[in-house]
């Protein structure tokens, strides 16, 4: 990886920079689309006022509840393929290359397998993250 302090700080800012720049895309993907969840049992929750929406939100971020709106794109084949990219980029040893892109694989099958994502929003999530 990298050597040093400044490098180590390059590397840090490079990845929050490309992952906040993807889930800033996402964000406004969310927002403007709308698609039934893939998920037959899953009810979306609809907050009326601002005190509700804050319950949502905390819900959310505590994982008491799950919303299932959210689907376009994958934000769990983002971080599977930036990661993969971060290490063909970065990694000193091939064995961690080769690691990296089982995981990235089997993560993107799993996610497609419990259909929890389209294969769409698995698609523009890997073409989003590749660009």
């Amino acid at each position: 990886m990298a050597r040093g302090w400044r490098a180590r700080l390059v590397f840090l800012r490079r990845i929050a920079w490309i992952v906040a720049t993807l889930y800033f895309l996402r964000s406004i993907t969310i927002s403007v689309t709308t698609i039934p969840p893939p998920i037959v049992d899953c009810k979306p929750v609809i907050a009326t006022d601002a005190e509700g929406m804050a319950r949502v939100v905390w819900g959310m971020i505590s994982g008491q509840s799950k919303e299932c709106t959210d689907m376009v794109f994958s934000g769990h084949t983002v971080i599977l393929s930036a990661s993969f990219l971060f290490w063909t980029r970065y990694a000193r040893h091939w064995g961690f290359v080769v690691y990296s892109a089982v995981h990235a694989v089997a993560g993107v099958a799993s996610v497609l397998l419990v259909r929890y994502h389209y294969t769409l929003d698995v698609s523009l999530a890997l073409i989003l993250t590749f660009l």
